[in-house]
């Protein structure tokens, strides 16, 4: 039997791609921007600093996503 009393090791990383998405699905309905486009919310997730779960997390134009202090990448 599984314990889940921790959590899995992915859940950080999902947890900042929902965070991710959320932020760039209210600036694109915000912006007036078709959210039911998944390229337009995509696009506004370039050039994006956010609060992940462990640290300051920044989405560069090539989609990889680096903790702002620590600089390992991770390809989203």
């Amino acid at each position: 039997m599984m314990n889940f009393a921790y959590g899995d090791k992915y859940a950080a990383y999902l947890h900042d791609a929902v965070i991710l998405y959320a932020i760039a699905l209210n600036e694109t309905m915000a912006k007036g921007l078709d959210y039911r486009s998944g390229i337009v919310i995509a696009n506004q997730m370039s050039n994006k600093l956010f609060s992940g779960l462990w640290s300051q997390r920044l989405v560069d134009t090539e989609s990889d996503i680096a903790s702002h202090h620590h600089h390992h990448h991770h390809h989203l």
